[in-house]
């Protein structure tokens, strides 16, 4: 009998390996926005069509988050959220600085669910007894006025009468997620930009902007489901 020559499957690629393809492109993108753009960054984060860069403006004296949404290889919108620079943190961090590089691009997904849960069910959810689970006790803390650790960043939500209600969008790319949160600081409107980099399945370092609600807030519809690497 003779046989037949089936055709060899497709190789099977893992998404974080698309997802740096997407990074090349969108760095060459922030390089088109010119050089005192590109100097002010300090992270750049990559998921799906949203591109957070994450560092200071042009002139240095403010530090926050860029988001920019791509559409058929060209940036199509774009949202901001910025605070002044603070010389004398709580913390002895700076509100740019620490750990930069992606070394766990595997780690997306992964991230991206952990940090999902937690907003979700801890903060919005109000069990705030169980951010231990989450936070380690060593967490670094970049917020310009809390210092490092879990208990610090606790009693600054309780002091400030922070409520998260209601998550926009989260962008994981490896070991970083930044989750964009409407609520309310002294019963007052606000958006929470929070950066947090996880590291064996605990948080232990965070960025964050605390803003007014602008008139148009980042949010993604649906963001496509993403698999872990092998």
């Amino acid at each position: 009998m003779t046989g037949i020559r089936l055709p060899a499957p497709p190789p099977v690629v893992p998404a974080y390996v698309t997802q740096r393809v997407h990074e090349v492109r969108a760095r060459q993108l922030l390089d088109e926005l010119g050089p005192e753009f590109a100097a002010g960054s300090v992270r750049v984060l990559v998921d799906d069509d949203l591109v957070v860069v994450h560092g200071t403006d042009d002139s240095g004296v403010r530090a926050g988050f860029d988001i920019f949404q791509i559409v058929d290889g060209a940036f199509a919108d774009r949202w901001s959220a910025h605070q002044p620079v603070v010389a004398d943190t709580a913390s002895g961090h700076s509100q740019t600085d620490g750990s930069a590089e992606i070394t766990r691009p595997g780690q997306s997904a992964r991230s991206g669910r952990l940090v999902e849960y937690m907003v979700d069910t801890i903060l919005i959810g109000g069990r705030h007894h169980r951010l231990p689970h989450f936070f380690s006790s060593h967490l670094i803390q970049h917020d310009p006025l809390v210092d490092n650790g879990l208990q610090a960043m606790a009693d600054s939500w309780r002091s400030n009468q922070t409520v998260y209600s209601r998550r926009l969008i989260t962008v994981a790319d490896g070991e970083f997620v930044l989750t964009v949160t409407v609520g309310t600081e002294r019963r007052a409107p606000r958006v929470f930009y929070d950066l947090f980099r996880v590291d064996r399945g605990m948080i232990v370092e965070r960025w964050n902007v605390v803003t007014v609600t602008p008139p148009r807030l980042p949010e993604r519809a649906a963001a496509p489901a993403v698999q872990d690497s092998p």
